[in-house]
């Protein structure tokens, strides 16, 4: 009884690893391609979702902070 225990565990221990992996390698994928995204500088506008197009907003008034001419 105890080694059928220890096996379901261990099955449910690996599947739960493999979802982490695969959770991980789509936010990966994702920062990527935000900075994809970034590559084009003026020349895009992230209507969706809210949270990234008021990331780069965010960033762009830094940028014209920066560059800001006096």
């Amino acid at each position: 009884m105890f080694q059928v225990d220890t096996v379901v565990a261990d099955r449910l221990a690996h599947a739960a690893v493999r979802v982490l992996i695969e959770i991980l390698e789509h936010v990966i994928l994702l920062r990527e391609a935000v900075v994809d995204l970034r590559s084009f500088g003026p020349n895009v506008e992230v209507l969706a979702p809210a949270s990234l197009r008021a990331e780069l907003a965010q960033e762009a008034r830094a940028l014209a902070a920066l560059y800001a001419i006096s």
